[in-house]
């Protein structure tokens, strides 16, 4: 068993200062208790959320000792960040970062001598030797943070993968399937830590289902006080994701409208389109992922020079511009449809190289940890250098790892889905306008609302315009106005009836349009016409309210009415009840005695029939018992017949047994002559080439035989059957077989002559003999020998059992 958590509580924000990974200013406390204990509510509440996570994981499959090692790996990438070098040219480590490498090490399950090794010296290959060279004191933390990066994004992307396969389909069935699709907020996530994007590459997006449901979750566009390569990355996806929302939105209301024979609406796309943001990150070759790429590439590239080259090639782009103030100069902005965004470039170069060696790697593999070293074992990420395609950057593999997933969420039918947080402060009932209003502009959404009401937002089919409404207007519709034609498009009665409800409602030929189906109205125009429905909707409903009240008062009194009048006929008939019951009572009163009467004859005549009925039923008795004397006098003859048939039936099965055994032995005979004739006929091919043509005649012939023995087989079989159910036929049956028998050994012994005329024309004589062996002398005149003094079938056949010539099947007869 292995704890979700360690003993002592979870230390409170005092301890998390004592890793560089975990402060904001990237600088470790001097020191740090080992186990420090916050306020009572604020570890009850960590340990609570730490064990959801536990069953969570659980839940997907994954056991307590992987949950213990991914913890222990969480612990490592924090101890790997307090890892400092110090040494100029020769990197070497600080005094007080030997414990951390200590405890990072046996968290990892290395030495610290190899760890330590593998950060400090890279190996160079000159000609066909390999030199090690140590690191710089910076090109060891590169190395140090790059790990750190590769570690977390690896732990990440595994556990997207299992939570995939934990949502998977067990059951084969592939109607109904759920994959969580994190691609751009696992890279995003990744580069937070430093590393490239792991989650995306994982297979989240070969979803393997014909039909799929994928949740893509994502980061909000992101406006920090300093923002760096994370965020670029991150409003880039969402400048992505806004471009296919106006697409499909924009492009779905003109399809509507061309559907309906109308011109498209005059919309301001240009406020939407953000053709030109795109085109300055992902351009071919003036876009700012190409010339990041490419600056990484030159030995003396730094930030300065790729900002410059990006301001050069993007002079013309409005939404790109330079910070040249203060402490900000070297920086760009952008100008992104959520508002401007400045970015400061120090450190792009060296986050989209994101440095990780193959002798890392290495040491990695050789971990005793199985997690780590699993981590480190799959098929190796996409590396910056790539043999015969260039440098490929952490930009550019964001890049090709978003458009997949675009591919994908575009091919499918999307749904928006935009979370909007009334407040900052995670409270209750707390409605914060400036919050939600700053969260709809950054999301687009009053951009496209506003463009929308520019336009016909509200649509309505015609014929529910006229329903709707044809009860508001005073004006006289024509008949069969909402009843639509064959090919599905409003009636010209319809579309007359609208347009007369329009101009009784006072909607100007200027705020509607007809289309073939649908009434598309401006904004305002569907409110306006739903208070004036409301308006005529309440005075009706006072004048149903009072009719309804009217009826319900006029039926109450009828009720009350129609009650008295039930209670007298009620009275009435009680009356006329009770002289009926007082009558019935006199009727009742004569009828008893006169039935009591009749009871006592009945009674004597009963049992005077009873006397003569015993009498009858002795009788019958005595008659019966004499039958069951004859019956049983017959079944002792029956059963004597029944075993003189048994010992008749027992005797014919024996002559089976018998018959069969003859069988036998001619199917032995017939496997001896067979391999006989193997032999003569290997012999006589060559010896001479005539006795071939009718040692083939021979075969055939035997051939022939061979299947008149399988169907006699057969019909031994059927009698054999047959013996059981109807043993009166079972003689005749035997009968047969045996005179079917006695025909093939009289072919047997004509087979026997023409392979005697065959071994007549031999020296050596030696067929005839296994001829009169076989078949009694029947071919040279010789004495025949009884079946116990004749060789076996094992003898005959070489001293093996030849089964395909037994039978059918290789069951003998």
């Amino acid at each position: 068993r292995f704890p979700l958590h360690h003993a002592h509580p979870i230390p409170p924000a005092a301890v998390l200062d004592a890793f560089r990974f975990t402060t904001p200013g990237g600088r470790a406390a001097a020191a740090a208790p080992a186990v420090v204990h916050g306020p009572r509510e604020e570890v009850s509440r960590d340990t609570c959320a730490l064990a959801e996570v536990g069953h969570a994981l659980e839940a997907l499959g994954m056991s307590r000792f992987e949950q213990w090692q991914a913890w222990r790996c969480l612990a490592a990438i924090l101890l790997v960040g307090n890892l400092q070098f110090a040494g100029g040219d020769d990197a070497e480590l600080e005094p007080h970062s030997a414990a951390a490498l200590e405890r990072s090490s046996w968290l990892l399950g290395l030495e610290p001598a190899a760890l330590l090794k593998s950060l400090s010296t890279r190996c160079i290959k000159a000609g066909a030797e390999f030199i090690t060279a140590p690191n710089s004191a910076t090109a060891a933390e590169d190395m140090r943070g790059g790990l750190a990066k590769a570690l977390y994004a690896r732990l990440f992307e595994r556990i997207v993968l299992l939570m995939n396969n934990g949502l998977a389909l067990r059951s084969g069935d592939e109607r109904f399937a759920t994959t969580i699709a994190s691609s751009t907020h696992g890279d995003a996530t990744q580069l937070r830590a430093g590393g490239r994007g792991g989650a995306a590459g994982g297979g989240s997006m070969s979803f393997g289902f014909n039909s799929f449901i994928g949740l893509l979750d994502i980061f909000g566009f992101e406006i920090f006080g300093e923002n760096s390569l994370e965020q670029l990355l991150i409003n880039y996806t969402n400048e992505q994701l806004q471009s296919i929302f106006n697409e499909i939105i924009f492009n779905a209301a003109q399809q509507e409208n061309l559907a309906e024979g109308l011109p498209p609406d005059d919309f301001d796309k240009e406020s939407v389109n953000n053709t030109q943001v795109l085109a300055l990150f992902n351009a071919p070759r003036t876009g700012l992922f190409a010339l990041l790429n490419e600056e990484c590439i030159f030995p003396k590239g730094s930030d300065a020079s790729f900002v410059e080259k990006l301001a050069k090639a993007n002079r013309e782009n409005q939404r790109l511009s330079l910070t040249r103030v203060g402490a900000e100069a070297g920086g760009f902005v952008v100008l992104h449809y959520a508002g401007c965004v400045q970015y400061a470039c120090a450190g792009f170069l060296l986050k989209n190289k994101d440095p990780l060696s193959e002798d890392l790697q290495v040491v990695m593999r050789q971990s005793s940890e199985p997690l780590v070293a699993a981590l480190f074992a799959v098929a190796p990420q996409p590396s910056a250098r790539r043999r015969g395609g260039g440098f490929r950057g952490v930009v550019l593999h964001f890049s090709l790892q978003l458009d997949e997933l675009l591919r994908v969420v575009s091919s499918s039918t999307p749904h928006f889905v935009r979370c909007i947080k009334p407040n900052t402060s995670k409270e209750a009932h707390r409605f914060d306008s400036e919050t939600v209003l700053r969260q709809l502009r950054c999301g687009g959404v009053l951009e496209a609302v506003r463009v929308f009401a520019s336009g016909f937002p509200d649509r309505v089919p015609i014929a529910d315009f006229v329903a709707r409404y044809r009860s508001v207007a005073c004006a006289t519709l024509p008949p069969d106005a909402n009843s639509p034609s064959a090919d599905g498009r409003a009636t010209v009665w319809a579309r007359q009836a609208s347009e007369v409800l329009l101009q009784s409602l006072g909607v100007g030929a200027a705020d509607y349009k007809l289309g073939h189906t649908k009434l598309f109205l401006r904004a305002g125009v569907a409110s306006r016409l739903q208070a004036a429905r409301e308006h005529k909707l309440a005075a009706c409903v006072v004048r149903v309210q009072a009719g309804g009240r009217g009826f319900k008062a006029r039926r109450r009194c009828n009720q009350q009415l129609a009650e008295r009048r039930h209670a007298r006929l009620q009275e009435q008939r009680e009356f006329a009840r009770a002289s009926e019951i007082a009558q019935l009572q006199v009727e009742q009163e004569r009828e008893m005695r006169e039935a009591q009467a009749a009871a006592a004859a009945r009674q004597e005549r009963a049992e005077r029939e009873a006397v003569a009925a015993r009498a009858r039923v002795e009788a019958e008795e005595r008659e019966e018992a004499a039958r069951l004397t004859q019956l049983e006098d017959e079944r002792r003859r029956q059963a004597a017949e029944l075993k003189a048939l048994q010992a008749a039936l027992t005797s014919k099965e024996s002559a089976h047994a018998d018959l069969s055994a003859l069988a036998a032995r001619l199917t032995e005979d017939l496997c001896r002559a067979e391999t006989d004739r193997e032999a003569l006929r290997r012999e006589l091919l060559a010896e001479r080439a005539a006795a071939a043509a009718r040692e083939a005649g021979l075969e055939a012939e035997v051939l022939k035989w061979r299947e008149q023995c399988g169907l006699a087989e057969q019909r031994s079989r059927q009698a054999a059957q047959m013996a059981s159910a109807k043993a009166e036929h079972e003689h005749s049956e035997l009968s047969e077989a045996r005179d079917e028998a006695a025909f093939f050994k009289e072919r047997y012994k004509e087979v026997a002559l023409m392979m005697s005329e065959l071994s007549d024309q031999r020296p050596d004589g030696r067929r005839r003999s296994i001829l009169d062996d076989i078949f009694g002398g029947g071919a040279s005149g010789a004495p025949a020998r009884p079946y116990s003094q004749r060789p076996t079938m094992d003898e005959g056949c070489g001293g093996r059992t030849r089964r395909g010539s037994a039978g059918v099947g290789g069951r003998h007869v």
